[in-house]
């Protein structure tokens, strides 16, 4: 992310750079996550038969996809004072590739097998859940605004998270074998530590964004198969 466009774009914003406040950035566990914790806790009990996950994996894709239809102007609006359009269109081309890997389907769209599809998807959504921890993480030093962001990301995250319970078990099921869980540790600092809470502003905006790619992206996906 290249930071001199931040600023360039938080003083086209009317911030100034003096009244942007700084924090030092939280120890967190790099060698873990919440979804590593949930997975080897045992807690995970899987339904393996039929294909009731299949249907729900959808329906869960279509309603993440419909909560950040819903919030994304509001969303814009509260925090940058523009609708999501304007800002989709002033930051085309910023992206974590810490988030959306560049190896992944969405960016290399191209011909996977069914399990390799599955195996990309629950990767991306790992990233995701964790990128959403870091927004709530930082809410403590940076309050969110006030229509309601808490419990949009707070939102987000549940349904991610039900997403994941349904690829693991669609996975299981098809007898893809599922890498070991992702850890924090794959999300750089300069992702994990926002020092301005423009930065953090602009950070944010980008998950959210990957998000709303990733629920269509997905969605279109998996209704195919």
């Amino acid at each position: 992310m290249n930071i001199l466009l931040v600023l360039v774009v938080a003083l086209h914003q009317g911030g100034e750079v003096s009244s942007f406040i700084v924090r030092s950035c939280r120890n967190q566990n790099l060698e873990t996550s919440f979804w590593n914790s949930f997975i080897t806790s045992g807690r995970f009990q899987p339904t393996q038969t039929g294909s009731r996950h299949v249907r729900r994996l959808k329906e869960q894709l279509q309603e993440l996809s419909t909560a950040v239809e819903f919030y994304k102007n509001e969303y814009s609006e509260q925090t940058f004072d523009k609708s999501y359009r304007q800002m989709d269109q002033e930051l085309p081309t910023l992206s974590y590739e810490d988030i959306v890997p560049s190896s992944s389907l969405m960016v290399n769209d191209r011909e996977l097998s069914y399990a390799d599809v599955l195996l990309d998807a629950y990767d991306i959504f790992q990233r995701l859940e964790m990128a959403l921890e870091l927004i709530q993480h930082g809410s403590a030093d940076f309050p969110l605004t006030s229509f309601g962001a808490r419990n949009m990301w707070s939102l987000f995250r549940r349904e991610i998270q039900k997403i994941l319970q349904n690829l693991l078990t669609e996975m299981m099921y098809r007898d893809v074998s599922a890498p070991v869980p992702l850890t924090r540790g794959v999300i750089s600092e300069n992702v994990r530590c926002m020092d301005h809470s423009i930065y953090q502003d602009i950070r944010n905006f980008i998950i959210f964004r990957s998000i709303k790619q990733s629920a269509h992206f997905y969605l279109r996906i998996f209704r195919k198969k």
